[in-house]
């Protein structure tokens, strides 16, 4: 124990005064797809003409259509996630971003907060979840123990 004296005495620097908040961001799923379809005039095609084809005429057409689809909404939300963590990390110590979300959301991130810096952060996103109310909602979880923000590598030598 002595010899992770530091390691430990180093974890518990950098997390004092600080809690942990979470973030969260889903999409308002008819919103995204419309701006999806409004902004990619391949897929706006692609819909109408599917639209006019009857039962399994337009069977390969609407794969396709599907497949365009979810490829705009991932490269979209890959945008937005970006954007969003982006917007709000000059407020925080650190950052740990979930990689991998449902397919509704669009990001959960933790953030690592100066416990005298909450209220601001909290203002921070309320004011992003206004710009983006109709097309995402985005909630605010915390404070937190700063768990996420909490490693240790393994002992030499320790047990499984």
């Amino acid at each position: 124990m002595v010899r992770r004296r530091s390691e430990l005495a180093a974890v518990l620097d950098r997390i004092r005064d600080a809690v942990e908040l979470t973030v969260k961001a889903y999409y308002d799923q008819d919103a995204v797809l419309s701006e999806i379809v409004a902004g990619n005039p391949t897929i706006r095609r692609l819909q109408a003409s599917t639209r006019a084809l009857a039962g399994d005429a337009g069977y390969y057409e609407r794969i396709r259509l599907g497949e365009l689809v979810a490829k705009a909404v991932g490269s979209q939300r890959e945008r937005d996630a970006a954007a969003l963590v982006d917007r709000l990390r000059s407020g925080a110590l650190d950052v740990e971003v979930t990689a991998e979300v449902p397919e509704r959301m669009v990001t959960k991130a933790a953030f690592l907060v100066p416990r005298n810096a909450v209220d601001k952060f909290r203002d921070r996103v309320d004011e992003l979840a206004a710009e983006q109310a109709g097309r995402m909602s985005v909630t605010l979880v915390g404070p937190l123990p700063p768990y996420s923000f909490v490693a240790l590598t393994r002992a030499e030598g320790a047990a499984v």
